[in-house]
């Protein structure tokens, strides 16, 4: 039960540590998300976060990205499949070029094996291969860095048809102020 008497030590001072432990080490957590109906074929790419100047923002490392569908399950096909991924695309280079580099953060999911079922709400996590994977991937976000959710349907088959279903993704950033 509440009360309206704060407890012993909480206060001013544990407040002034758990902000100074934030700003100095970048410990927020940030989600940002976004829900679309996907096209029935095809290839789409959703743009999802930008990153601003590190002096405007702060910097910003992609933690981990989940997905979700809600209007039905999923059934697979071995040859006829969705593949999901999530790139770090820069439109600029730093001579000023425009070449739309991109960066895969992770393995490709992808809606397979055949006799799968994947299910409406049943979370899918997209692999993020940070600096703690043997082969790192740039997970920090630079200036101008836009965070994309990609999707392909492998085949030359149908492939399952999505377009009745809600897609939501959602990142989690972490973040470090301006500064820091």
């Amino acid at each position: 039960m509440g009360t309206t008497t704060a407890p012993s030590g909480f206060g001013r001072p544990i407040w002034n540590a758990i902000k100074g432990g934030n700003q100095v080490h970048g410990v927020g957590l940030i989600p940002v998300s976004v829900s679309f109906s996907p096209p029935a074929t095809g290839t789409y790419s959703i743009p999802m976060f930008t990153a601003p100047a590190s002096s405007a923002g702060g910097s910003f490392k992609v933690e981990s990205v989940t997905v979700v569908w809600a209007g039905g399950d999923i059934a697979t096909h071995a040859t006829d499949y969705w593949s999901f991924q999530m790139r770090a695309k820069q439109d600029t280079d730093s001579d000023g070029t425009v070449d739309r580099d991109q960066a895969l953060l992770g393995t490709a999911f992808a809606l397979t094996p055949a006799g799968t079922t994947y299910r409406e709400f049943d979370p899918i996590s997209l692999d993020v291969d940070g600096p703690e994977a043997a082969t790192p991937l740039p997970v920090f976000l630079q200036e101008g860095d836009t965070l994309s959710f990609d999707a392909t349907d492998v085949g030359a088959s149908t492939v399952q048809d999505m377009s009745g279903l809600t897609v939501t993704v959602t990142a989690l950033l972490r973040h470090s102020p301006p500064g820091r």
